[in-house]
């Protein structure tokens, strides 16, 4: 880029400057058919087209990318990008018109821009001439410089290849000297033994930190588990309770109603008592006349009937208390077993919370020591990687 700039820069532009009071100037080397008497009329004629002399419009020499691409195509790059910007883009891009005679020409080429004055009569076709022989030499004194250019970048790049293959071989046939290591393990030997005794502590901390979590968890299962017991116990008690109360209230009731039964019981029999006296009274002190036997009221009958009647109701208050007993006792029998089961079910779930513990512990266990034989194998490996990176450091 250094090489095209400097031709852009210093052959273009210093070229158009020098030579501005030739009749014709330009920097675009594309097929140019301008006759001399075209160039003192003014009439107009344009430089872009025709088949006159030309430096590049066909098959012929170019710098760029392409076949057939020279110094005066718009469309085709010559000498690179530095000298497209210094010589213009062809005949395409200066095809102006000469309107007037003594006018000036301004044009812009493909990367800078140059003005002509063209004056009538200022100068000849020989000279123009003359011109492009001097450009042509100049170009190619560049394609020259270029070829040189390329020559040194392709030995640049063969002495590279060259030195790439003589350092692979080097590398292959090198010969790694050996190094006495026997003073190192002797430094080395203790260190071992302390990172031995470190990891053994560390690995003792360990398993006692488990085993406090461990007992800490097992010790929390057996206080939930006591805890759910308790409750559960003490809603049985205070069911129990409550029982108890409405069995006390019922037994006084019915205690309460024997005791009217007896009291009435007891008035109906002085009642029939002080009867039986008072009749007994009237019957002694009556004299009967009257030879005609009278039916009488068997009082003992009435009695024996009034008498049965209250023990059958007794009676079936009694059956009915009992039944009523023995209904509270079978409930209190099924509550009893009920919480016999809950017991059971509890000491069984106790159960079967420790074996779940235990199998934790064992795999944990399991675990940690899986966890110690990858760490004591890592850090095997991180000890012989040092040893072996210490070994080739020296």
């Amino acid at each position: 880029m250094a090489f095209r700039s400097q031709c852009s820069s210093g052959r273009s532009f210093s070229t158009a400057r020098s030579r501005s009071l030739a009749p014709v100037n330009f920097s675009s080397f594309g097929s140019q058919s301008v006759m001399a008497g075209g160039l003192q009329s003014g009439t107009g004629l344009g430089f872009g087209s025709g088949g006159g002399l030309g430096f590049g419009s066909g098959a012929g020499l170019g710098f760029g990318s392409g076949a057939g691409l020279g110094f005066g195509l718009g469309s085709g790059l010559g000498f690179g990008s530095g000298f497209v910007s210094g010589y213009g883009a062809g005949g395409g891009s200066l095809s102006a018109n000469l309107g007037m005679v003594g006018g000036s020409l301004s044009s812009a080429g493909g990367g800078g821009s140059f003005g002509a004055s063209f004056r009538a009569g200022a100068g000849s076709f020989a000279e123009a001439m003359a011109n492009f022989v001097n450009e042509k030499q100049q170009m190619q004194v560049l394609n020259d410089r270029l070829a040189t250019y390329l020559e040194k970048v392709k030995r640049l790049e063969t002495t590279n290849h060259e030195l790439n293959e003589k350092l692979r071989s080097f590398t292959i046939s090198r010969v790694q000297s050996s190094f006495n290591l026997e003073p190192y393990e002797i430094q080395i030997k203790p260190l071992r033994e302390k990172l031995q005794l470190l990891m053994q502590d560390h690995t003792r901390i360990a398993l006692a930190v488990d085993n406090a979590k461990l007992a800490a968890d097992n010790f929390r299962m057996r206080f939930e588990t006591e805890l759910a017991m308790r409750q559960s116990v003490e809603g049985d008690i205070a069911g129990l309770k409550t029982l108890k109360t409405e069995y006390n209230s019922t037994n006084a009731v019915l205690l309460q109603e024997v005791k009217g039964l007896e009291k009435e019981c007891t008035a109906l029999k002085d009642a029939h008592q002080q009867d039986m006296i008072a009749l007994r009274g009237q019957m002694m002190g009556t004299v009967t006349v009257d030879v005609k036997e009278i039916e009488s009221t068997d009082l003992s009958r009435v009695l024996a009937e009034i008498r049965s009647e209250y023990e059958m109701v007794i009676e079936k208050n009694r059956r009915e208390a009992e039944n009523w007993y023995t209904k509270q006792v079978q409930t209190a029998q099924l509550r009893r077993d009920l919480l016999t089961l809950t017991l059971l079910s509890v000491a069984i779930s106790a159960i079967l919370l420790q074996d779940l513990a235990f199998l934790f512990f064992q795999k944990h266990l399991a675990t940690n020591l899986a966890i110690f034989k990858i760490n004591l194998t890592s850090n095997f490996l991180k000890v012989n990687k040092m040893l072996n990176r210490h070994t080739f450091s020296l």
